[in-house]
């Protein structure tokens, strides 16, 4: 979806020079950030990474790929700062082109769950790479965001349905391993992944048809509380909370297919965020690592 709603002021930035301009008026707030509230929104991003790799290191995991997949999101938000702070068109390919990559990455996680498909690592590895090089020169050279949102839609639906099958193949292959609590937990991370991702989308997409109405709104509504109808500010939270889920997931899902039946998923905090925990001490977790690792 493609939106364009410049706004006739110019920053310390200049003019923009982006394929897209979102909902937000420009400067409004201060001459240095084009995009004032979609810029600082961007620490949910930052904050659900760290959380992440922390979570996994709490819990004894040492596959690279799943740190590679939350230090991804932290390039994304780079580039979203770049993008959102200048609204030029190399800072949007900054942000856009890393969501490519990210979501390859998160892919190759969800085909890499059981331990029997490393045998298919290299072909797996090899399209996945050639998806997100062959798009970048494309994209940088047609410079249609429709494009964009076509290629970066084929991975969400990717992720969409391949955590279901690999959660269904978990419940039937390892039937005497884990009790119907344990695969219950998997699918409310799941439906809580997705339903943040798609939430805070649908918010994004209102205000991207109706515009002029959430402007308007907000002018009525006035400092400070004008702050909360900032819908793409949404987007980036619950963005960030959906992709923080399928990760956790997915590492999660990871971990019961090696059989650390130490590892517990918790829910933690007012807004119940999800986090791994091992019920093992330091010393007996490195050693049942140890005797897990392929």
């Amino acid at each position: 979806m493609v939106a364009f709603y410049p706004s006739a002021t110019e920053g310390f930035w200049g003019p923009g020079t982006s394929l897209t301009d979102w909902c937000e008026e420009n400067y409004a707030v201060t001459p240095y950030l084009a995009e004032f509230w979609n810029t600082l929104s961007n620490i949910f991003f930052l904050m659900t990474a760290i959380l992440g790799m922390r979570t996994l290191q709490s819990v004894g995991d040492v596959e690279q790929r799943n740190y590679l997949a939350f230090g991804s999101l932290l390039v994304v938000m780079t580039g979203s700062v770049l993008f959102h702070g200048t609204m030029w068109y190399h800072a949007q390919m900054l942000d856009e082109i890393p969501m490519i990559f990210n979501g390859c990455i998160i892919i190759y996680c969800a085909l890499r769950i059981f331990p029997n498909s490393k045998r298919n690592d290299a072909a797996i590895t090899t399209i996945l790479s050639l998806y997100s090089l062959l798009f970048t020169p494309i994209y940088v050279y047609n410079r249609n965001p429709d494009f964009f949102g076509f290629s970066h839609a084929l991975l969400v639906v990717g992720l969409i349905f391949l955590p279901p099958m690999q959660i269904n193949r978990l419940k039937r292959e390892y039937s005497n391993m884990y009790d119907a609590k344990r695969i219950q937990g998997l699918w409310h991370l799941y439906w809580y992944s997705l339903a943040c991702y798609l939430g805070g989308f649908s918010i994004w997409s209102y205000e991207n048809v109706y515009c002029e109405h959430v402007r308007s709104v907000r002018e009525v509504v006035g400092t400070p509380w004008s702050v909360l109808l900032e819908l793409h500010m949404w987007w980036h939270l619950l963005s960030a909370l959906g992709s923080y889920g399928i990760i956790i997931l997915l590492a999660y899902m990871r971990l019961l297919a090696i059989k650390r039946t130490d590892v517990q998923l918790r829910w933690v905090g007012v807004t119940c965020v999800p986090i791994l925990h091992s019920r093992l001490t330091a010393q007996k977790m490195r050693e049942e690592v140890r005797l897990k690792k392929e």
